[in-house]
Formats: C-alpha cells, sequence, structure tokens
C-alpha cells in the first residue's frame, strides 16, 4: 500500500486541483475497501476470520529492479517507511494515515476517526487517523460506484 501513481487525467473529471493531481491515491484507498471486502468474502465462505491491518502514507519513493540472478521489484524512502510504520502500528482492521495524507484524503469526501500521536522511530510522534469509510455520495471510476462503508459496520447489520 505504499505506493501507487497512474497518470489521473484519463480517470478524473474534476475542477478540485487537488482531487486530479491526488487521484492515484483516491483510487489506493478505493483499493484498500477493495480488499477488505474481499477479505470478508473470503471469511464467509471459508468460516475463517482473516483480518487485514493497513498502513497509507503518501510522497516521493526510489522504485527499482534489483538483483541479477533472483532480480526483483523493490521501493525505498521514507514515503515507504512512514507507511511500513502506518501498518506496523495500527489496529487489526484498520486502514492507519498520516495526517498529511488525511488532509488530502479528505477533498474526496473519505471520513476518518484521529488516532491520535504515535511514535515513529526516526519521525518522532506523527498524528494518526484510521479511515473509516466514505458518506453515501459515491466517487465514480469508470462508471462504476464505489461507495465504501466501515468493514464493522457491515458486520453489524
Amino acid at each position: 500500500m505504499a505506493a501507487s501513481g497512474l497518470n489521473p487525467s484519463s480517470m478524473v473529471k474534476e475542477d478540485d486541483p487537488v482531487k486530479v493531481r491526488w487521484a492515484h491515491l483516491g483510487l489506493l484507498v478505493d483499493f484498500a475497501f477493495e480488499l477488505v471486502r474481499a477479505l470478508q468474502s473470503i471469511n464467509e465462505q471459508s468460516f475463517n476470520h482473516f483480518v487485514l491491518r493497513m498502513g497509507i502514507n503518501h510522497g516521493p519513493i526510489t522504485a527499482g529492479v534489483i538483483g541479477a540472478r533472483k532480480p526483483h521489484y523493490d521501493i525505498w524512502g521514507n514515503t515507504v517507511n512512514v507507511a511500513s510504520r502506518m501498518e506496523s502500528t495500527g489496529k487489526a482492521g484498520c486502514i492507519q494515515v498520516t495526517e498529511e495524507t488525511t488532509k488530502i484524503l479528505q477533498h474526496f469526501g473519505y471520513v476518518f476517526e484521529q488516532r491520535g500521536l504515535i511514535a515513529v522511530k526516526g519521525k518522532g510522534e506523527l498524528m494518526t487517523y484510521y479511515l473509516v469509510g466514505k458518506p453515501p455520495n459515491p466517487q465514480q471510476v469508470n462508471g462504476e460506484s464505489l461507495d465504501y462503508s466501515r468493514a464493522d459496520d457491515e458486520t453489524k447489520t
């Protein structure tokens, strides 16, 4: 969940420059919610109780293929490290994001719950939030509605 970056110009027809610039971040969050839904379906069909814990951050990264004998693609940088810390310090079943990422995603209508300050190795204390859903006015991507609600709420109904 640390990286995404497709050119949003063909996917978003918006007047809001924040939505245009960060459309890939909104799509990444939509993907995260789809992962939660897919895992819920797997759990229902297999009588398991698998739970995801996700962390999201945004910013510049370095990416590339390393290794001569067994090449593999990897990403590095502060952005990746902070996203990893969002995941590792988060709560099972939740998507934890940084305050800066929250400010951007609010333009897309996502709803957050403030978690508070957490200690992040090499960064000090960071204000973090849990991404809990999106209001009933869904985003449209490729003609499909992307309306998501908090996973906990769906299991209670």
